[in-house]
């Protein structure tokens, strides 16, 4: 038992000195600084691994980084070929353009040395047009009745030569108009409407024309018809190009030589019926309605719808009207009921003139009629074209622009009539006295023998003067005035009128 105490005790002291020993301080220290270090270890463990957990998220992020860095370099170096390859082609663009430019300038400066060649084409306004076609019948049925709806003197009436000259016109042939050698109001008539007849077609013959590159143009105005139709814009740059060909210097000279043959061929089946000085008056008349026609006619061929005439008859109330005369004292022709219904009842013959006395009778003969009342009479007679759009020519629907003018059967009828009528004795003084007698048939409505017909105011037209009286409606002179001895301008007295025999 002692000696575990006495061994208990060395330990006490043992320990006591261990204790109280420096070293064991130190030790002590340094065990507990190393307790501190292993926490501080651990911390720092604890540290590292959240560290590590962090370097492998950023390693993670860097990872993904670099793969959207490597896709955004690909994307990039895509890019950097596309851009090479867009330099590229805009380069190729660049020299096309280039080129391109070149070529336009050149397609210009030869569209603009085409044009040259061509003219410039109005729109068309078909109520312009239309009244403008309208003037030109006008004027040429006012200078036909000037000079043809008055009385012709004996002598004239029996120059057949100058009769069968008229008659020998082609126009006249294709209508088959007749003529009665008279005054008689249907005899005014009918030669009235046979120097129509004939400027009509000469009109259309040379003036017109959709071009006046050629004298005579009807196959070049059938092909440009034809052409209308199939196509309306080739057809008015093909003929925008023949109006540019025609001009300058040598056109214009051309142009007045078209003007004197038509003038020189109308008159040459219409002027034997008169004496030099109303030849003259004539021949400027007429020289002045083909240049008038001429210059409205070349408006017409700059509009971009073709226009063109048709003498084709066809019994269409759209495209034809009868031709109404309006010469002072000729009445119109009767509608076909009327001139039946005084046929049957015997009250007035196919060759009877309006034979009204006084002033009742002299202003209902000067005023003209209605142009449709006739209508329904319409006889294969054209006297004035219809005039049509051609690209609308072939369509049943379509009314003609300008509508013609055709005689009457009952016109027509009657003239047949009075040419039956007609002996012409061999002898000189015979001739005059059946000329005489046929005059007398018009006297109720004319007015006095020799003296003209009634004026439209409804009193007789003055016969003073020394020149041809102007026709109804304006335009040239016609020779219907007498002298200032009041002797029958035509009658082959004072020096005026028809030929003398």
């Amino acid at each position: 038992m002692s000696r575990e105490q006495d061994h208990g005790k060395v330990v006490a002291r043992l320990i006591t000195d261990l204790c109280e020993n420096k070293s064991m301080v130190h030790i002590t220290g340094v065990l507990e600084q190393n307790t501190e270090l292993q926490e501080e270890n651990q911390n720092l463990k604890t540290a590292n691994n959240l560290y590590d957990r962090k370097i492998a998220q950023y390693v993670g992020q860097h990872d993904a980084m670099k793969s959207q860095f490597d896709a955004k370099n690909s994307e990039l170096h895509g890019l950097h070929k596309e851009k090479n390859a867009l330099l590229n082609q805009q380069s190729l663009l660049n020299s096309k353009h280039n080129l391109a430019t070149r070529e336009l300038i050149e397609v210009k400066k030869e569209l603009a040395r085409l044009r040259n060649f061509a003219v410039e084409l109005t729109p068309f306004k078909p109520d312009a047009t239309e009244s403008l076609l309208n003037g030109l019948f006008s004027k040429a049925r006012s200078l036909a009745e000037g000079f043809f709806g008055v009385d012709f003197a004996e002598e004239a009436l029996t120059d057949l030569s100058s009769w069968d000259t008229l008659r020998g016109h082609d126009a006249l042939k294709k209508n088959m108009i007749p003529l009665p050698l008279n005054n008689t109001v249907i005899g005014k008539q009918m030669r009235t409407a046979a120097f129509l007849a004939i400027m009509a077609a000469e009109l259309h013959r040379y003036i017109f024309q959709p071009a006046y590159v050629i004298e005579e143009a009807d196959e070049l105005c059938e092909v440009l018809s034809d052409l209308a139709k199939e196509a309306t814009e080739q057809e008015a740059y093909v003929r925008s190009v023949l109006l540019a060909a025609f001009r300058g210097k040598q056109a214009h000279e051309a142009l007045h030589r078209r003007l004197e043959r038509t003038t020189d061929t109308i008159f040459s089946f219409v002027g034997g019926f008169f004496n030099s000085t109303v030849k003259n008056t004539l021949r400027s008349s007429l020289a002045e309605l083909c240049r008038d026609s001429c210059n409205e006619w070349q408006r017409i061929q700059l509009l971009k719808e073709k226009i063109e005439p048709r003498f084709d008859f066809i019994h269409d109330p759209d495209e034809w009207r009868p031709l109404i005369f309006r010469m002072p004292g000729l009445v119109s022709p009767p509608t076909p009921a009327a001139a039946k219904a005084q046929q049957q009842n015997g009250s007035v013959p196919p060759n009877a003139t309006n034979k009204r006395s006084g002033k009742q009778g002299q202003q209902q003969a000067a005023k003209p009629p209605p142009e449709e009342e006739a209508g329904p009479d319409l006889a294969n007679s054209v006297i004035w074209p219809s005039f049509w759009v051609a690209s609308l020519i072939q369509y049943d629907d379509e009314t003609a622009l300008a509508r013609g003018y055709v005689l009457c059967e009952s016109q027509i009828i009657a003239a047949k009539e009075e040419e039956k009528m007609q002996v012409f004795p061999s002898t000189r003084r015979a001739a005059r006295r059946d000329v005489r007698r046929l005059r007398t048939m018009s006297t109720g409505a004319m007015g006095q023998v020799g003296m003209g017909p009634p004026s439209s105011s409804g009193g007789e037209v003055s016969v003073v003067g020394t020149g041809p009286a102007a026709p109804p409606g304006g335009g040239a002179a016609a020779p219907g005035a007498a002298n200032a001895n009041g002797a029958s301008f035509l009658s082959g007295k004072g020096g005026g009128g028809q030929k003398s025999g």
